[in-house]
């Protein structure tokens, strides 16, 4: 193997005894048992090195393994020469399983102090931050089809968990339920087919048939202690399907009732005072159209295990779409469920502009290349709520504080500011544009001069102000331009159309903010802006290279142990070129404090 290798550089460069002893425990911090008879106990350490060169060469499970059956370079970096036998493919979802995320969190730690003993990674020269996403291997139906996919799931998962208890439950009547769900699905399909039914009663057939199923299950479910395991697990997938079933209802499913009354009030032709008295009149026709109050028993039905709130939203919807009169329609523009093989896969978006299926991944870069955070989050939530997340984990990480820390506009919030100017990190982070939202054309309040001492305002015709509005629990002061010198201005047309005159927001912490403005200018933020467009750029080499934005498994929980490794690769990767100087003076390598040196 040549000595330039990356795996040579890499087997030696890196403590791996200290990672071993913390990969032979689980999640949960036991020790993973092994049986005494059988197959040899599988070496921890082979399968976290198959999980690296899985995302350094990104491959599947079989494909990695075939790979390092045949290739030398594979088997002298996991200490499996040939003929050894190399663990089965299955291991490595096993291991995934049993280390989860919370193991992989630790290791990266552990390999990035390791990466730091060699000089490297320091975090209190500075840090820049941003966020990428990635894409998850969904694809993204209907409301109808989600709902209808869901249901088979539900019915059928049901039908296997009450036929492993047939003295319990009355399994003849779940039979014939089931028989008549496949009829009706095979009458439905025709129907959509030669489109008999529209769009409203498309969804509207599928939500009255989910309440039908719910309420033929409900009478017969009843929740108990089961002593068999393989019986206790189906009872729980039951479980886990009915919640994720009540979550689409809830966040999918919207009812109104509303169709008969716009007839009649159409036909009537009656004065316009009528709707001011209409409010008035509806609370004594509710009762008659919402049959909400009736249904009382069913709650007592329900599985204990379920969320209340979550149930009680789900069987008030379908209680409603039962109505004759009921409008059944997808609720759009929120963030909701979009996957029953995946509950928490969310849609997010990016710049406002740019929608994808998939996690946001927070990332923090050192100026010398190494990830000192990286982690995935749902794709629903606001980038700028992960600046306190990822600067929290460096610090408890390395134990360092960094000087500055760069980002883009996107994390440009007070309280991003506030919270790093209280840390003593120098905000590196670039303004908004400061525009009028009713004219974009006019002069927007980096135009006026503001006095924080004086809590007055200069305006671009030179007139100042100390009217104000102060209200405490507020961020900023709100200061009142007079009405008379905003008519006969002249700037007026490029200032203001309020009638009353200009009104401009302030700051409290002005004095911070133009503090920030101020180090814009300098050579140091100058500096950062070449660290953070290095960091577009190792963004763009993770999903290339090791595939960071293809997600390959389901939940947030496996999807940061993908993320996680990736990033352990990434710095494996950059460790190895900046020691590859040092190959042809020595023969091993060895961490001292302040440089590398073999």
């Amino acid at each position: 193997m040549p000595e330039i290798h990356p795996f040579r550089i890499m087997k030696d460069a890196v403590n791996w005894t200290e990672i071993k002893k913390e990969l032979q425990k689980d999640s949960n911090g036991k020790k993973i048992e092994y049986s005494y008879t059988g197959a040899p106990a599988v070496d921890v350490l082979v399968i976290f090195k198959l999980l690296l060169l899985q995302r350094w060469h990104p491959a599947s499970d079989r494909k990695v393994i075939e790979r390092a059956k045949t290739d030398v370079s594979y088997r002298f970096f996991l200490d499996v020469p040939l003929p050894l036998r190399l663990p089965d493919y299955s291991n490595l979802s096993k291991f995934r399983t049993l280390w989860g995320d919370k193991k992989v969190k630790e290791i990266f730690d552990i390999v990035f102090k390791q990466i730091q003993s060699y000089g490297f990674a320091d975090v209190s020269k500075g840090v820049v931050g941003d966020t990428t996403h990635g894409f998850f291997r969904l694809q993204r139906p209907t409301a109808r089809n989600l709902l209808l996919d869901c249901l088979k799931k539900y019915l059928t998962s049901y039908h296997s968990f009450v036929a492993s208890f047939p003295s319990q439950f009355d399994k003849p009547l779940i039979d014939q339920t089931l028989k008549e769900f496949e009829e009706w699905e095979e009458l439905y399909k025709a129907k959509l087919l030669s489109k008999e039914l529209s769009r409203e009663d498309r969804l509207r057939e599928v939500v009255i048939k989910v309440h039908q199923v719910k309420t033929i299950i409900n009478q017969t479910f009843t929740s108990g202690n089961f002593a068999n395991i393989n019986q206790t697990k189906e009872y729980y997938l039951f479980i886990g399907i009915s919640e994720v079933l009540d979550q689409i209802i809830s966040e999918n499913i919207t009812i109104s009732n509303t169709k008969p009354e716009f007839q009649e009030d159409k036909s009537k032709n009656k004065p316009k005072e009528q709707p001011k008295d209409q409010p008035k009149e509806q609370p004594k026709d509710q009762p008659k159209e919402q049959p909400k109050e009736q249904p009382k028993e069913q709650p007592k039905e329900q599985p204990k295990e379920q969320p209340k709130d979550q149930a009680k939203s789900a069987n008030s919807i379908l209680e409603a779409a039962a109505s004759p009169n009921a409008v059944v329609s997808q609720k759009k523009g929120e963030r909701k469920i979009i996957s029953a093989v995946d509950p928490e896969a969310r849609i997010g978006c990016k710049h406002g502009k740019t929608f994808f299926l998939g996690p946001k991944i927070p990332i923090i870069r050192t100026n010398d290349g190494f990830i000192a955070d990286i982690y995935a989050m749902s794709g629903a939530p606001s980038d700028m709520n992960q600046l306190q997340t990822m600067i929290e984990n460096t610090i408890q990480r390395t134990g360092q504080i960094p000087e500055s820390a760069d980002f883009d506009k996107g994390f440009s919030s007070l309280t991003n500011r506030m919270y790093l100017h209280s840390l003593g990190i120098q905000p590196g982070i670039d303004f908004d544009n400061v525009v009028n939202k009713r004219n974009e054309f006019s002069f927007g309040t980096d135009k006026f001069i503001v006095n924080l001492d004086e809590l007055s305002v200069t305006c671009p015709n030179n007139v100042t102000t100390s009217k104000k509005s102060d209200i405490p629990k507020s961020s900023s002061y709100t200061f009142y331009f007079p009405k008379d010198k905003c008519d006969t201005c002249p700037l007026r047309k490029l200032c203001t159309t309020n009638k009353n005159g200009r009104t401009v927001n302030v700051s409290k912490y002005q004095y911070i903010l133009d503090a920030d403005k101020k180090f814009l200018s300098s050579e140091s933020y100058k500096e950062g802006v070449k660290y953070r467009w290095q960091l577009e750029g190792l963004n763009g080499t993770l999903k290339s290279q090791e595939k960071l934005g293809d997600i390959p498994y389901r939940g947030l929980a496996k999807t940061n142990l993908h993320v996680r490794l990736v990033g352990i690769v990434r710095n494996l990767k950059t460790l190895t070129k900046k020691l590859l100087p040092y190959v042809s003076t020595a023969s091993s390598i060895s961490p001292i404090s302040g440089h590398a040196a073999f």
